[in-house]
């Protein structure tokens, strides 16, 4: 997280918290659960939106095994939207399966 900040020039104190989820299963159409979704949510405040894009373009391009799969804007807290800050709520989560990402590629497994 703070290398893609600091690659789009963005101090790594715009991160206000990150919330990781525990790892849950996905179920197959054969009734298996070998697949595992894995899940954070991180928010990003104060931030522009040209900043956030610039963010996001750079995170996908760099962190493929992670999409982000939601996004919520509001104002920034005691700044308003006047100034053109706001507060990005992000949640990014990797799909991956169970024991053969660490087996075939050690370290491998999903981490925020």
């Amino acid at each position: 997280m703070n290398e893609t900040l600091a690659a789009c020039g963005l101090a790594s104190t715009r991160v206000e918290s990150v919330t990781p989820s525990g790892d849950r299963a996905l179920s197959g159409s054969d009734g298996t659960s070998a697949r595992q979704v894995q899940t954070f949510r991180v928010v990003l405040s104060p931030i522009l939106l040209d900043e956030l894009g610039s963010f996001l373009d750079r995170w996908r391009r760099e962190h493929r095994l992670w999409t982000v799969t939601g996004v919520d804007l509001t104002p920034a807290p005691n700044r308003g939207a006047t100034d053109g800050t706001f507060r990005a709520a992000l949640t990014a989560s990797a799909v991956y399966v169970k024991n053969q990402a660490e087996s075939e590629h050690p370290g491998m497994e999903p981490t925020p």
